[in-house]
């Protein structure tokens, strides 16, 4: 029976190669998604450990039926904010999720993958995970200025004081670049492109009145997260919330995870293919 066998394998000597490699590929497929999808899950828990590490209250406007809302409101809500009892710092800001940056040759940098993100530039350490690199510039002080992230400026081949063409709200304007900024220790947010603007002038390339889209808070000693959220949110008008700094990363790391999951299923299909193949 053993030669039988034997003798059948070694007639069918390419099958048995080809099932061979289709097994290997299946089960490669299988480990490497797991344990791609889990060094991206540690790089985004990463980036997301520094971008709140310094928040304590995130305030925004409500959440609705899909997810954290993104509607902007009024500016007059950081007033009633700041003078809360426990507030150390508080700064609002504005960001966009459709600002792009042109090379010199004015074609677009990025935007086949990561994300083309526009901020305002924020003015208290603590609460802005950005900063200049040394030597490189400065930040954004007002009309006509913009800092980008090293990433952008390596693959662009940027230059201090160049002008830069960044498409916002009303179109490509000219801006000259001031600053080279990264992410904490990081020269890029996951490869994704990043101009930086002053608040004011954010707001109006962005397409903002007098409006912000989100508030972060650092509370002082006296007061932990859950009682100056408390505290906060009862000064806020209708359609605005406020929530812990953890609470909403805690947000976050679920959509992202959310999102990868599906990448996931689809790697792990591709891989399930493979082996049922290779068993015929």
């Amino acid at each position: 029976m053993i030669k039988t066998a034997l003798k059948t394998v070694l007639a069918h000597k390419v099958r048995l190669l080809l099932t061979a490699v289709a097994i290997v590929l299946g089960v490669s497929l299988v480990s490497g998604t797991f344990i791609f999808t889990d060094t991206i899950n540690a790089q985004f828990d990463d980036l997301l450990d520094d971008i709140y590490s310094g928040v304590d209250v995130s305030i925004r406007a409500e959440t609705g039926d899909f997810g954290a809302g993104t509607e902007p409101f009024p500016s007059e809500v950081l007033d009633a904010v700041v003078a809360v009892d426990g507030v150390a710092a508080a700064e609002g800001g504005v960001a966009s999720l459709t600002t792009q940056i042109l090379d010199k040759n004015g074609d677009l940098i990025g935007g086949q993958g990561p994300p083309t993100l526009g901020f305002s530039w924020g003015q208290v350490p603590s609460l802005n995970p950005m900063q200049i690199k040394e030597g490189e510039g400065r930040a954004p002080a007002g009309p006509g200025e913009v800092a980008l992230d090293a990433n952008t400026v390596t693959k662009a081949g940027f230059a201090l004081g160049d002008e830069v063409t960044v498409v916002g709200f009303d179109g490509p304007e000219e801006f000259e670049l001031v600053g080279i900024a990264s992410f904490g220790d990081q020269d890029s947010l996951l490869g994704a492109t990043i101009a930086m603007f002053e608040l004011e002038e954010a707001k109006r390339v962005f397409g903002f009145g007098d409006e912000l889209s989100g508030i972060s808070v650092q509370a002082d000693s006296a007061v932990d997260a859950d009682e100056l959220t408390a505290r906060i949110a009862s000064v806020l008008p209708p359609g605005v919330e406020a929530v812990t700094g953890q609470t909403e990363q805690n947000e976050q790391a679920a959509d992202i995870n959310e999102g990868l999951s599906f990448l996931s299923i689809g790697l792990l299909a591709f891989a399930g293919v493979s082996i049922f193949v290779g068993a015929f």
